[in-house]
């Protein structure tokens, strides 16, 4: 699992998820005014298409107000439908009554709604369908005019795609900052703290899964005493990248929880998985084979404690974390370099 590479598509995800919502308020609430507007013009044509567009925003709103799974293809059609009413409204329309603002929202709606390449892909083929538009529309469209709006649809895309550009690096950088371990690279404390939170939601809602680790490393104070800070800190980053590479699944989250200790988290999977996951832990670290004098095993170590929950009425968002707490201070009472579920307590 790569942690910073899944961050920022969630954080992209999430910029254009949030995006999309402004937009389709902002079309159901500008819309009933344009259909006055358009009657009281004389325009029965727009006013059949604006009435469609508004019902079709307030289906995607609906569909869209509680999830973000799925906004990719609502993004679409929400621009297709938006991008439709602007052509046919220039294709009905005059030198009087066009709307040339249209020409620098469609650059703003597209590269907010779809991303930078995908947008310039959109853009480019407004342009040509307007170009097209202009020239089979049935009222006239002077030369200058037809100038204006393509110029100011080309400047607004440019200046608005280094904007995007810029705003989607540094809300990455400020995401990777807030969530992310600068050490070790794997997810922080307070990363867990939500992502733990979301995932018993999911668990009692779906009624599955879910498998908790925690990891410490055994005498680690002990390393740094020894080596010195620096070593231990190669340490941290060379067990965070075993971690990591253990945990396969897309699904599968490590998290620097603390100083010396890790936890990781297992969406659906069984009891008997999570204990064999958790002992094969124990040897990728062995196979490390660091060196550590000042303990009787003569290399580093890792103790592990993990707790399962199939079933989300027979346990709590606490007692699963501290099921995996008890099991790691049983794991170093019993010795160190050894997994222990909470199973075993009981």
């Amino acid at each position: 699992m790569d942690s910073q590479a899944e961050l920022t598509q969630q954080t992209v995800d999430t910029l254009r998820f949030n995006t999309l919502k402004v937009f389709v308020v902002i079309s159901i609430t500008v819309s009933p005014p344009l259909l006055i507007l358009y009657h009281q013009i004389g325009i029965p044509e727009l006013v059949v298409a604006l009435s469609g567009y508004f019902i079709c925003s307030g289906v995607i709103f609906w569909r869209i107000k509680d999830a973000v799974s799925g906004h990719i293809i609502y993004s679409r059609i929400f621009l297709a439908l938006t991008i439709l009413l602007i052509l046919y409204s220039h294709y009905l329309g005059s030198e009087e009554i066009d709307n040339k603002p249209w020409a620098v929202m469609i650059p703003i709606l597209v590269l907010s709604l779809t991303g930078l390449r995908e947008g310039l892909v959109w853009i480019l083929g407004v342009i040509v369908t307007l170009v097209m538009i202009y020239s089979i529309s049935p009222n006239s469209y002077n030369l200058f005019s037809i100038s204006i709006q393509l110029a100011a649809m080309g400047t607004t895309t440019y200046v608005f795609y280094i904007f995007m550009k810029h705003y989607e690096k540094n809300l990455i950088k400020l995401s990777l900052l807030s969530q992310i371990d600068e050490l070790t690279g794997t997810y922080n404390r307070r990363h867990f703290n939500k992502t733990y939170d979301a995932e018993f939601r999911r668990l009692t809602r779906n009624h599955g899964a879910l498998s908790i680790l925690m990891i410490d490393i055994d005498h680690f104070k002990e390393y740094n005493d020894m080596y010195g800070h620096q070593q231990g800190d190669d340490v941290l980053m060379a067990v965070a990248a075993t971690l990591t590479k253990s945990a396969r699944r897309a699904a599968d989250s490590v998290y620097r929880y603390g100083g010396e200790e890790f936890c990781i988290l297992l969406p659906e999977i069984d009891e008997e998985s999570t204990s064999l996951f958790a002992q094969d832990l124990c040897q990728d670290v062995r196979e490390l084979q660091i060196s550590h004098q000042g303990v009787p095993l003569g290399q580093l170590s890792i103790s592990v404690g993990y707790n399962h929950c199939q079933n989300a009425q027979r346990c709590t968002v606490k007692d699963l974390l501290k099921g995996a707490d008890n099991a790691l201070y049983a794991a170093k009472n019993k010795g160190r370099d050894q997994a222990v579920g909470a199973e075993e307590l009981n």
